[in-house]
C-alpha cells in the first residue's frame, strides 16, 4: 500500500480539493497529496485566509482501488456545525485541546532605574501590548 497525505482541521473535518471541509463521507473528493511539503503549503494558504485554523497533516494509506483508508471513520455524519466536537476521523488530543496548550505571555511591568534621564527599554512584549 502507498501512503498520501491528508489536511484536518480542529474540528477533525478532513479538506476537499474544493476548498472545503467534510467529515470523509467522499473519499474520492478528499484532498490528498503524496509529498508532505506540499501539504504544508497548502496549510499555509489556508491559514492566510483563515488565521483561526488549526490544521494538522495525517498520513493515510491507500487500498489498491485508489480509495483513502481514514481512521476511524464513522459509516455516516449527520450535518453537524463546525463546532461539534464529537469523534471524526482525524480526532487528536493534540488538536481537541489546543487551546489549552497555547502558551500565554504574561505582562511585565516596566522597571525603573535610579537615572531619571535614561528611559529603560522595553522589552518586545511590552511594544506588542
Amino acid at each position: 500500500m502507498t501512503s498520501m497525505f491528508i489536511i484536518c482541521n480542529q474540528h477533525q473535518q478532513i479538506l476537499e480539493k474544493s476548498g472545503n471541509w467534510q467529515y470523509g463521507e467522499e473519499n474520492r473528493s478528499v484532498y490528498r497529496t503524496q509529498h508532505k511539503d506540499e501539504a504544508i503549503n497548502q496549510i499555509v494558504e489556508l491559514t492566510v485566509k483563515n488565521p483561526d485554523l488549526r490544521a494538522k497533516i495525517t498520513a493515510v494509506d491507500v487500498n489498491e482501488k485508489g480509495l483513502l483508508i481514514l481512521p476511524d471513520a464513522p459509516e455516516a455524519h449527520p450535518q453537524t456545525s463546525a463546532a461539534d466536537d464529537t469523534a471524526r476521523p482525524c480526532s487528536d488530543d493534540a488538536i481537541d485541546n489546543i487551546d489549552d496548550k497555547i502558551a500565554t505571555t504574561e505582562e511585565q511591568p516596566l522597571e525603573t532605574t535610579a537615572n531619571p534621564e535614561k528611559q529603560p527599554t522595553p522589552s518586545p512584549q511590552q511594544v506588542l501590548v
